[in-house]
Order: structure tokens, then C-alpha cells, then sequence
């Protein structure tokens, strides 16, 4: 007897966010079982990198006694050493230590004891053997801007090893998709958020999208994104996305391409990713021809097959909102 193949799609709150798989290629009862084991391994991940829970491995990290060893989960460091390596590569563009600046604004809660020192960086957390990290400064990590593309990464990683041969997992815009499908994913203006203004089309790649949203809210925090180096907040009116092989390097570098605009071509040519901004109602790619260039909205039509399918204008439609390691 054959068993036919069918299609699921289910959707739990997590991550900050509404959170979505979708399958096909199994009996449906064998998608069911690989969803529940996503959802448990993004649930997991949820509750070691909380800024909320002083059960998890962020507030221990935080609150220990600068030039003490704290071991955490293999997860929390690999997503510390990712965070790492895109902050030395921008120059600490991207930052997780922007936690005490974002506590000042409210944007997150008290999650550190002590107070932060206002010169720490990423370069005060060290990262140690046998999965252990050490801060050289009183300082306060938020992994908000990173940590749900590796949620994302987790999940698609679980439902491999389920056997699934194709599907795609969502978390509130930051998505990754495999198999053979291609997605189509709608980008939303930054001003008018019922209104799409791009389209792109995925095939075992993932996106991730970074704006400051009216009212939008992320993995622990209020949506709000700051720039580690002078800690001001990213003015409304611009989004930047990004296609990258991991939705946790997409997501980090989305933050990066939000906050530098078209000079994060190299940056993104490093890993292997592109991205384009969204400001005034037009879109714009970056990092999209060999050279690291930068293409107007203007040329949009003529490079279309450069970045997977298409990037088209649109007053409406549907919005859907590894690197080593992330499959061990």
C-alpha cells in the first residue's frame, strides 16, 4: 500500500511572535510529528536566550560576577559565537551588548543587577572551551536581534532530521525555506504596512526583515532597533531585508543593512548574502552583482533573475510578514 503525501501548516505563539510551519512530502501524521518537535526545539531556545526568565542562560550570563566562567547550553554559545564573528566583521555595527541601552529606553526590561559599563562591547564576552562564557565588563547581552533567525535555523534543522523534504518555518516574518518549493514572500512598506512594496522568491534560502514597525514587537523586546554606537533609535520610514543561507545571518545583517544603508554591500558579500532597503516607498538592491555594487530601484526589472525570482512593485497581496553548528 502507498501512502499518499500531504500538507500541513501549523502556527503557535512564540519567539515574541506568531510562529508557522508548513510542510509537505510525508503522511500526515508523520508532518504532525515533525512540527511538535520544531515547536519544542524553538520553545526551547526561546526559554535559554530570555531576557525575562532568570532561569535562562542569558540572565546568568548577565548577572555573573565579571571574570567568572558561566557554562551554558550549546545552543546559547553557538548563537554568542555567530553574534561575534558578524560584530567583528561590521565593525560592531551589529552588537549584542546594546542591552543596557535598551533597558535606558524601556525598549526591555531590567534584566542585570549591577550597572552595565557604558563602554562595553562585544568584545568584552568571551567565549570560552567546552561551551562557557566569560564577561570582561559589567555589560548586558540581548540576543533579540539574533536569536530568532536561530530559532528558525533550529527548527528547519529538526524537521531534516524527521525526514521532511520540504516545508518552510516563519517566525513573524524571519523565515527559512527547503526543498524544492519556491516561496513567495511579500515585504511590507515601513509607513504603510497593509501595503507590499517588494516580492521575492525563495528556494533554500532564508529571510529576515528589520524596521522600526508602529506597534511591532519582537523575541523579547518592543521592536525597537538602536545603533550600538551612538545608541540612537532607527528613525521610521526605512526596512532593510536579507537573503542569506541562514536566517540567523540574515537576521543579524538585516540590523547592519538597516542601520549603514548601501555601504554594507562588502559586509554582505562576506557572507554570502544580499539585501535591499526599503525607504520612501521604493526598494533598492544591495550587494546583488559580483562586485558588491548597488542597484537603483530603477534597474529592479532588468535584475530580477539575480536575486531568485523577482522584486516587484505592489500596492497589495498576502504578506508573510548553516552556519556550522546549527544542524550538529
Amino acid at each position: 500500500m502507498t501512502m499518499s503525501c500531504d500538507r500541513v501548516r501549523r502556527a503557535r505563539p512564540l519567539l515574541g511572535t506568531l510562529v508557522e510551519i508548513t510542510l509537505a512530502g510525508q503522511a500526515e501524521s508523520k508532518l504532525h510529528e515533525a512540527a511538535d518537535a520544531a515547536f519544542a526545539e524553538i520553545a526551547r531556545i526561546h526559554e535559554l536566550m530570555s531576557v525575562h526568565s532568570k532561569e535562562s542562560d542569558l540572565y546568568r550570563v548577565n548577572n555573573a560576577a565579571v571574570g567568572s566562567a558561566v557554562p551554558v547550553d550549546t545552543r546559547t554559545w553557538q548563537v554568542l559565537n555567530l553574534a561575534a564573528e558578524i560584530s567583528g566583521e561590521s565593525n560592531g555595527v551589529f552588537d549584542v551588548t546594546v542591552g543596557a541601552a535598551m533597558m535606558a529606553r524601556g525598549a526591555l526590561p531590567r534584566m542585570v543587577n549591577g550597572l552595565p559599563d557604558r563602554q562595553a562591547t562585544y568584545r568584552d564576552i568571551e567565549l570560552l572551551p567546552g561551551d562557557c562564557v566569560r564577561l570582561q565588563r559589567e555589560l548586558a547581552i540581548d540576543l533579540g536581534g539574533i536569536a530568532k533567525g536561530y530559532a528558525v535555523d533550529r527548527a528547519v534543522c529538526i524537521l531534516r532530521k524527521h525526514g521532511v523534504p520540504a516545508g518552510c518555518v516563519n517566525a513573524g516574518g524571519d523565515l527559512r525555506a527547503f526543498g524544492d518549493e519556491v516561496q513567495t514572500v511579500h515585504v511590507r512598506d515601513p509607513l504603510e504596512p497593509a501595503i507590499a512594496r517588494a516580492e521575492v522568491k525563495l528556494r533554500n534560502r532564508a529571510l529576515a526583515t528589520s524596521a522600526n514597525y508602529a506597534g511591532s514587537r519582537g523575541f523579547d523586546s518592543s521592536g525597537v532597533v538602536l545603533d550600538p554606537r551612538d545608541k540612537r533609535g532607527v528613525v521610521a520610514g526605512r526596512s532593510a531585508s536579507v537573503r542569506a543561507e541562514d536566517c540567523a545571518v540574515a537576521d543579524a545583517l538585516a540590523k547592519c543593512v538597516l542601520l549603514t544603508g548601501t555601504t554594507s554591500a562588502l559586509l554582505l558579500r562576506r557572507f554570502g548574502a544580499q539585501g535591499f532597503l526599503i525607504e520612501e516607498g521604493l526598494p533598492s538592491i544591495i550587494g546583488a552583482e559580483e562586485d558588491g555594487g548597488v542597484l537603483s530601484a530603477r534597474a529592479l526589472e532588468t535584475v530580477a533573475g539575480r536575486f531568485d525570482g523577482a522584486y516587484t512593485n505592489r500596492q497589495s497581496g498576502a504578506m508573510i510578514g548553516n552556519r556550522p553548528g546549527a544542524c550538529s
